[in-house]
């Protein structure tokens, strides 16, 4: 893998393909291997960039606070280090977030951009995480125990198996190989700790709720997943119904992990998106 540095932190990236650049954004807790199926299915169309974000994967993990505004600075930087004029942006879950967020200050920037099952605190909390969060606000012994615990978090190879599992819809993982990529990913003592932070910080995601699309906007698609249990699609729904993208779509079989679960059909529709004739 590549790297660039962002405030002295090493960040992690990979490169793949031909054409005009497509910066892909993985969700939290996971790496830049949630895009291996659109990453095979449009290298032959794009200059793929899936950057390991700060926290996770490759990247360093500093003792840091995690915010919406951090992540954005990082993929502006990473966008002004290429010296790209224009770019597309792909983004999943706090992905998406960053990648609206990056877009709304810079639209002239951006051409394309796809939001899978975007994180924002009302999106968030039409799910189960939606309620650790509001624990987490309204109890500073609890905030505080779970600061003191996370350092300290190891769980069987099983849980994570669980936890992993909970992120797909009615289709299985079919790579084991990533699965295990995934679990020693979880398995580092830094993990739960950079995730704990992020959701003490949430509050930063939440004026993309207040957004409206401007006038004058990149082209924006909407994926989500109706099996998702982690930012339902009720949210999903709302949230579209708000900003009003060009298109909204929902696949009825996938889950968080939409991009991998239902890859098939989101490649088709990524095809369609892009104007992309094969």
């Amino acid at each position: 893998m590549k790297s660039f540095t962002f405030n002295n932190y090493h960040i992690s990236y990979s490169q793949q393909g031909n054409g005009p650049p497509l910066i892909m954004l993985h969700n939290g807790g996971n790496d830049h291997r949630i895009w291996d199926y659109q990453v095979q299915s449009l290298q032959n169309y794009f200059d793929i960039y899936t950057i390991d974000l700060l926290g996770y994967g490759h990247s360093d993990k500093p003792e840091i606070d995690y915010t919406l505004d951090l992540y954005t600075q990082l993929l502006d930087q990473f966008i002004q280090s290429h010296d790209f004029d224009h770019v597309s942006l792909m983004g999943h879950c706090i992905g998406s977030a960053i990648s609206l967020s990056y877009a709304l200050e810079n639209p002239e920037k951006v051409k394309y951009l796809v939001l899978m099952n975007i994180a924002s605190i009302q999106t968030l909390s039409q799910g189960y995480l939606g309620k650790l969060y509001q624990w987490v606000l309204s109890s500073f012994t609890f905030r505080k125990f779970l600061i003191w615990l996370s350092p300290f978090i190891r769980l069987p190879r099983w849980a994570y198996r669980m936890s992993i599992a909970q992120q797909y819809g009615l289709a299985n993982e079919k790579d084991h190989d990533f699965i295990d990529h995934l679990i020693k990913r979880y398995q580092h003592p830094r993990q739960f700790s950079v995730l704990l932070n992020l959701l003490l910080n949430f509050h930063s995601f939440g004026y993309l709720d207040k957004v409206e699309k401007p006038e004058q906007f990149p082209q924006t698609l909407i994926l989500w997943g109706e099996q998702n249990n982690i930012l339902p699609v009720s949210g999903g729904r709302n949230f579209a119904e708000h900003f009003k993208p060009d298109r909204f779509q929902i696949f009825p079989q996938g889950g968080h992990m939409v991009m991998r679960d239902s890859f098939q059909r989101v490649n088709q529709s990524l095809y369609h998106f892009f104007n992309i004739n094969d």
